[in-house]
């Protein structure tokens, strides 16, 4: 499904663009408009729901970069919140001039909140305890703010009828804000909001392989919703520690590992470090500086860890280990460009005479 077409817009296309194809739309295939029409009701679904997603910055990146998102998390409520409206009817009472009450229910705000993770825990998965400050409803009250009584302006409707010449629109009542209800005695906790905050601890499961600047979405953990709707969503945006080993690329992950210059000569066995231990890998002989080594299924999520070996240039050398260099030297260049099956030999030799002196 590609939400763009739905819409009718760009990949480019502005938040405001995008609010005017969805009302466009809204209006044309609207059910109040189309009574019985199943096609008109589907068309009116799918435009909802391609508002939902496009209009919602994380919800709109992750179906551009992965062509889809998880259709269980969209609540049609995100496109009553973005008009600024508490429910379907609140919505088209505006376009179409109908009298609702605007005590609708409507989830609560979302919450976003940064966690540090190590390297190794976005790369394997953990489980961590966070503590979050969220908007309850009132105990005491029930959300409801104290003692209430019929709006007497708009009758309990919410809203309030304007008139202009043939066209009538409904727009929210002043005194009541839309709840069809009055304050006639406020609540001593909440001091008539509804509502208290609170702080909490949730263990969070956190799956393996994000990456830094990665959203993990929580249902049902944001603040209260109102009027009996249910509570917003909680957002983990993740920043990632770099690691001091370890650098990722994809799922794979990438060692620089120093060797001496006797095993590169000589050949060795050496010991990596790899997130899920220790790990020894065959380096052959005359193995340079960039060449890369791969220990597969060692990454994340399945991805392979690529060895990526530089040789390291002996500093600090004796005079002793100076003139044995310059041996080296001597024995190398008089080999060198001749076929002298020998030379590996005659170096390896070397090496093996100046390493155990």
């Amino acid at each position: 499904m590609d939400y763009y077409q739905i819409l009718g817009v760009e990949r480019t296309a502005s938040v405001e663009e995008i609010k005017a194809a969805y009302r466009k739309l809204a209006m044309k295939y609207h059910p109040d408009r189309n009574p019985g029409d199943k096609k008109a009701e589907e068309r009116f679904k799918q435009i909802s729901e391609a508002y939902a997603v496009l209009s919602d910055p994380r919800k709109r990146s992750q179906f551009d970069q992965f062509g889809s998102v998880d259709r269980s998390n969209i609540n049609l409520n995100d496109i009553f919140r973005s008009f600024g409206f508490g429910g379907l009817d609140d919505l088209f009472g505006d376009f179409f001039g109908t009298s609702s009450r605007y005590s609708r229910a409507s989830a609560g705000d979302d919450i976003e909140e940064v966690l540090e993770i190590s390297f190794k825990e976005a790369a394997l998965g953990t489980k961590k305890t966070i503590k979050i400050n969220y908007e309850k409803n009132c105990a005491s009250c029930g959300g409801n703010g104290g003692d209430s009584a019929t709006c007497p302006r708009c009758g309990g409707r919410g809203s309030t009828q304007i008139s202009h010449g043939f066209i009538s629109l409904a727009t929210t009542c002043s005194r009541c804000g839309g709840t069809g209800l009055i304050i006639t005695k406020r609540c001593h906790v909440c001091k008539g909001s509804g509502i208290t905050k609170e702080a909490k601890k949730i263990t969070v499961k956190i799956p393996a392989g994000v990456d830094n600047g990665n959203y993990y979405r929580l249902n049902g953990y944001g603040h209260a919703g109102k009027n009996g709707g249910p509570n917003g969503d909680l957002y983990l945006k993740f920043k990632v520690v770099n690691d001091t080993q370890f650098i990722r690329d994809g799922n794979n992950i990438i060692l620089h590992q120093p060797v001496s210059l006797i095993s590169a000569v000589l050949g060795d066995t050496i010991t990596v470090e790899t997130l899920y231990g220790r790990e020894e890998i065959k380096i052959p002989e005359g193995t340079d500086s960039g060449e890369e080594f791969i220990l597969k299924g060692k990454g994340i999520r399945g991805g392979n860890q690529i060895v990526r070996i530089f040789v390291q240039t002996p500093k600090n050398l004796t005079a002793e280990a100076k003139r044995r260099f310059k041996e080296f030297a001597k024995v190398y260049d008089e080999t060198k460009g001749k076929e002298d099956k020998d030379i590996v030999g005659k170096i390896k030799n070397f090496f093996k005479s100046a390493y155990n002196t």
